[in-house]
C-alpha cells in the first residue's frame, strides 16, 4: 500500500513539474506601456542624448511626478548612464 501511495505522489509531482516547465512565460502585450522610462530605457548607449525624448514628452503635454523622476535617475545611475541621469534630473 505504501508503494502505491508513493508511486501516486511521485507521478503527481512529475505532472506538476512538467506543467510548470511547459508554462509559457511570454505574455502577449495587450497594452503598450506609455511612460517616460519605457521611452528612455531603449537608449542603452550613455552617449546618446535624451533631450529629444524629454522634449517630445513635454510637447505631448504629459506630466511626470517628482518621485518618478527620482526613480528614473536612480535607475540610470545604477546602469552607469550618468550623462542621461543628469539630463533627466535637469527637467
Amino acid at each position: 500500500m505504501a508503494t502505491l501511495f508513493s508511486s501516486l505522489v511521485s507521478r503527481t509531482q512529475n505532472l506538476v513539474a512538467n506543467a510548470i516547465m511547459r508554462r509559457s512565460y511570454f505574455k502577449k502585450a495587450t497594452t503598450q506601456r506609455n511612460n517616460l522610462y519605457s521611452r528612455i530605457s531603449p537608449f542603452g548607449d550613455p552617449r546618446i542624448s535624451l533631450a529629444p525624448v524629454l522634449d517630445q514628452w513635454a510637447e505631448e503635454g504629459k506630466k511626470i511626478k517628482d518621485y518618478e523622476l527620482r526613480t528614473i535617475v536612480k535607475g540610470l545611475r545604477a546602469r552607469k548612464r550618468f550623462k542621461q541621469a543628469l539630463e533627466v534630473s535637469d527637467q
